[in-house]
C-alpha cells in the first residue's frame, strides 16, 4: 500500500484535490479568526499538513517490521477454531491471514469471489495446534471483494478481504 495508495504522491494528490475544492472555505476561515492567517498563509498550512504525513510514514517505515514481530499467542493453543481479519485489508502488494487451530488437523483456507467462485487455493494440509501465519499477494487477481474462507473438519470460517490494484 505504501507503493500505491499510501504512497507521498498519491497522498499529496489528494490534498491538493481538496484544497483546491476548499479554497472558499479557508477564506472564510481566515477572515473569522485573523489571528490564525497572522501565523501561517493557507498555502503553509497545507504545507505544514504535508510535512507531517511524510513524518508519520517516515515513522511507520522505519517502525513496522518490529511492531509486526510482537506475537501475543506466540506459545499458546487457542480453545476454538480462530480466523483473524488479514492484514492490512484492504491490500495490494500483500497481507497476512492469521488462524488458529485448538488441535492439529488436516484443513483447507481458500479465497473466493463475490460470486462464489473459488479464485485461489491458499493452503491444503495439515496444520499443528497453535496460531499460524500465511502470507498471501493476491498475484492475479483483479480488484474485488473476497472472502477468505478456512475449513477444518466440521468447521468452516470466512472473512472478508478486499484488493485494490
Amino acid at each position: 500500500m505504501r507503493e500505491s495508495t499510501l504512497s507521498l504522491e498519491h497522498l499529496y494528490a489528494a490534498i491538493d484535490k481538496l484544497t483546491a475544492s476548499i479554497a472558499e472555505a479557508s477564506a472564510r476561515n481566515f477572515a473569522r479568526w485573523p489571528e490564525s492567517a497572522q501565523r501561517y498563509t493557507y498555502e503553509e498550512e497545507i504545507q505544514r499538513m504535508k510535512d507531517w504525513i511524510s513524518q508519520r510514514l517516515e515513522w511507520i517505515d522505519a517502525n513496522i517490521d518490529r511492531l509486526a514481530e510482537v506475537d501475543d499467542h506466540a506459545d499458546s493453543v487457542p480453545r476454538e477454531f480462530v480466523l483473524q481479519q488479514n492484514y492490512p485489508n484492504p491490500f495490494n502488494a500483500g497481507t497476512h491471514i492469521r488462524f488458529g487451530l485448538p488441535l492439529e488437523c488436516t484443513l483447507s483456507l481458500d479465497l473466493y469471489n463475490i460470486r462464489g467462485e473459488k479464485a485461489a487455493d491458499l493452503f491444503h494440509g495439515v496444520k499443528t495446534a497453535g496460531y499460524h501465519v500465511l502470507a498471501f499477494t493476491g498475484d492475479g487477481l483483479p480488484t474485488g471483494v473476497y472472502l477468505i474462507r478456512l475449513s477444518a473438519g466440521p468447521y468452516t470460517l470466512a472473512v472478508k478481504a478486499l484488493i485494490i490494484k
